[in-house]
């Protein structure tokens, strides 16, 4: 289990993620901090916590790049601060992703459920 998901789109169905509160000092086992604010799946619903500072003044180029193309460059599940959900983190029962793909003009949508 990881703290983070390594990731600046929903894991569920692909989307893009927007912060949706201020950001705030999470303190984990006295070790070390991270800012982070509330966001959620724009299409799903699915419930984050974004990571919108650095955990320490090591920053790497695309931590940065993330940064400020999105306000945040990691999430994690907002219940329970780590990579894997908790009950209230994802509203939606079923998600299903499709995709348009195109063949010498003839269109076909593939469909996968998650």
């Amino acid at each position: 289990m990881s703290r983070n998901l390594c990731a600046t789109e929903c894991q569920q169905c692909g989307s893009r993620v927007k912060i949706t509160g201020p950001s705030y000092k999470y303190n984990y086992c006295d070790s070390w901090s991270v800012l982070l604010a509330d966001a959620e799946c724009e299409i799903c619903g699915t419930q984050y916590s974004a990571w919108t500072g650095p955990t320490s003044d090591h920053m790497d180029r695309d931590i940065n790049r993330d940064l400020v193309e999105r306000g945040f460059y990691d999430l994690s599940y907002r219940s329970t601060f780590n990579d894997e959900p908790g009950d209230d983190d994802i509203p939606a029962k079923q998600i299903s992703v499709f995709r348009l793909v195109i063949v010498d003009g003839r269109a076909h949508v593939l469909e996968d459920d998650l």
